[in-house]
């Protein structure tokens, strides 16, 4: 592998590093903030459609709008990027830089997506795979199911959150996680 090639394990890994580097940034603005906003941040970090508004849509929308732009533009070279490296390399394409546009989209869509919710991994480690399951091999349908299958997600488990425990709310964070660790769990056990 060569220096400074974007492969997956190198992305995974960079991601995790940066997670990690937020996670410390956040716990400590935390710290110097003070107590009157840390629930409100607490809250938020826990995945809380809580409090969200239309107003929050429309400060999203255009990050949104500008990232599905950039998912049709993908579609063509994610779907040639499923092949083997080298295959995607004899066949012209610049595999780092469409990676490193496709890390660009993906982090602008979840940029987007998270904004105003906070952070609800599970959604978004679970969607893809269930509309790989569902799509097949059909990229732009994958996509779309992703799109729809997230949304519908999030609101099923804010609504189990909202009403399950009544009068007391859980966070769309912890219920798509208890969702989500089962599934997870299924496809470990099927790997090989």
């Amino acid at each position: 592998m060569r220096h400074g090639q974007l492969s997956p394990v190198k992305m995974t890994l960079t991601g995790a590093v940066i997670a990690g580097m937020l996670h410390a940034l956040t716990t400590g603005a935390l710290a110097f903030w003070g107590h009157a906003h840390t629930e409100l941040v607490a809250q938020w970090l826990a995945g809380s459609l809580y409090g969200a508004e239309w107003q929050h849509l429309r400060t999203l929308l255009p990050w949104t709008l500008i990232g599905l732009v950039g998912v049709g533009v993908l579609v063509r070279p994610l779907e040639v990027m499923q092949l083997d490296d080298q295959h995607v390399r004899t066949l012209g394409l610049g595999l780092n830089r469409w990676r490193a546009f496709a890390l660009l989209i993906a982090t602008l869509l979840a940029a987007s997506a998270v904004g105003v919710v906070g952070p609800v991994g599970f959604i978004g480690l679970l969607i893809p795979h269930i509309s790989r399951r569902l799509a097949g091999a059909n990229l732009p349908v994958q996509l779309v199911l992703c799109v729809l299958l997230g949304a519908v997600l999030a609101v099923l488990a804010d609504l189990l959150g909202r009403t399950l425990f009544t009068p007391y709310e859980v966070p769309v964070g912890v219920v798509s996680a208890v969702l989500g660790v089962p599934f997870f769990l299924y496809l470990l056990s099927r790997q090989p």
